[in-house]
């Protein structure tokens, strides 16, 4: 039998971010300030029990795609939800519509809906019309990513403490690697990272999450 996605769980230390995984996958759905869910990064098989968690959250009025690449699961949810607004980079609709046959409007009809502390992030430097969000916590400020920064894989275990870089990032995601850099840089001095999520793999929580993602920047060169 195929994977499906797991039931919608909150994120400790987070106020508004509940996650799900179907193996090493990681869809995650944001409890907007409408009452409503937007979820972030669809992943393709559904599950009643996804579905039955997410009844719980409220009714799912976003579907966000995280970059070019995560379109898998586009098509099922829109056709779950669909009275839900899908978004995406404005860099990534062209893509993302000859690869779904679907519509995406701009990230900015979904900022007025997000939770104070919540922000969308588009690094620069970038190819693949990649958002990240960065959340304000009581614990500091979680990052969750996409395709930039990976965990170990959940088969050992959904917490690990040790970032890495995806392999094929640097070349399928990367236009400009100063710019990047920059860019990360600059986030971590604004926002350094607690907690970091990522679309592929384990959380990652460590106190040296920020020097250990400045480390795999700088090797970028």
């Amino acid at each position: 039998m195929a994977a499906k996605l797991s039931k919608f769980e909150a994120v400790d230390g987070s106020a508004t971010l509940y996650t799900a995984t179907k193996n090493s996958l990681r869809c995650t759905a944001i409890k907007l300030r409408t009452g409503g869910v937007c979820l972030y990064s669809p992943v393709s098989g559904l599950s009643e029990e996804a579905k039955d968690s997410l009844i719980e959250l409220g009714e799912v009025q976003y579907l966000l795609a995280p970059n070019t690449y995560h379109n898998a699961g586009l098509i099922e949810y829109s056709k779950a939800y669909p009275k839900a607004h899908l978004v995406a980079s404005e860099s990534a609709h062209a893509r993302l519509t000859s690869k779904t046959g679907l519509t995406f409007k701009e990230l900015s009809s979904l900022a007025n809906a997000l939770p104070d502390g919540l922000t969308l992030e588009e690094p620069s430097g970038l190819k693949n019309g990649e958002v990240w969000l960065i959340e304000s916590a009581q614990i500091g400020h979680i990052w969750h990513v996409v395709d930039a920064f990976s965990g170990q894989k959940h088969t050992e275990g959904p917490l690990c403490d040790i970032v890495k870089m995806v392999k094929v990032f640097p070349n399928f995601g990367i236009k400009d690697r100063k710019v990047f850099a920059s860019a990360v840089m600059q986030l971590i001095e604004i926002s350094p990272p607690k907690i970091l999520l990522p679309c592929h793999g384990a959380l990652i929580k460590s106190p040296e999450l920020a020097d250990q993602i400045r480390n795999l920047i700088l090797e970028l060169g």
